[in-house]
């Protein structure tokens, strides 16, 4: 991370204005594009890399970023600074299912239908990819301006610390690896029964 002589906070292109929440592997943040003056949110990860996992990191983030549909948030761009690596993925400004249906309430059927198969459709198409979610949930489910469902954080648990829990271009690897592509759909239904 780069700082400016204003104390202004760099990642790449990309200067940080807030934080946007906060997880166990990743810090989010608000980033507006230097030149472009376009907002993206910046997953700083956690972990530091050593050369060998630089490379792998570079071709996973590559494997994310590969990844098109409209109800899967896109990887913009990747990098690494003082051996901490990020991503530059779309900026969900409704935030995510959690936010809109806090714990306790309900949402109508037919939305709940709507973004459950919103949902399967962006699963489907990862699995064709041989890429698998492994952390469904509300908080992963982001909202964008239109209100559409796009999954978040394809690479969180995969991209950890640890080089035996990155996704891999030769197949799966780490606590992933064993999952059946029916487990990711089927973790599906908890975030649809929640909203019901």
């Amino acid at each position: 991370m780069t700082t400016t002589s204003t104390e202004e906070r760099y990642l790449g292109n990309y200067r940080l204005l807030r934080l946007l929440g906060r997880g166990g592997q990743a810090l989010v943040y608000l980033g507006e594009h230097r030149y472009l003056k376009r907002l993206a949110a910046i997953k700083v990860l956690r972990a530091s890399l050593d050369e060998g996992k630089e490379q792998q990191f570079r071709t996973e983030a590559q494997l994310l970023a590969s990844l098109s549909h409209p109800h899967i948030v896109r990887v913009l761009d990747f990098g690494i600074e003082q051996e901490t690596p990020f991503l530059v993925i779309d900026y969900a400004p409704q935030g995510s299912l959690l936010t809109l249906v806090p714990r306790g309430s309900r949402l109508a059927l037919d939305r709940v239908v709507d973004y459950t198969a919103q949902v399967a459709s962006a699963l489907h198409y990862a699995h064709t990819r041989h890429i698998i979610h492994c952390d469904i949930k509300p908080e992963n489910l982001l909202l964008d301006e239109l209100q559409q469902v796009m999954i978040s954080d394809f690479g969180l648990a995969l991209l950890a610390p640890s080089s035996d829990n990155l996704l891999s271009t030769q197949g799966m690897q780490g606590r992933c690896r064993i999952w059946p592509r029916s487990s990711s759909m089927a973790s599906l239904a908890m975030p649809a029964i929640n909203m019901l």
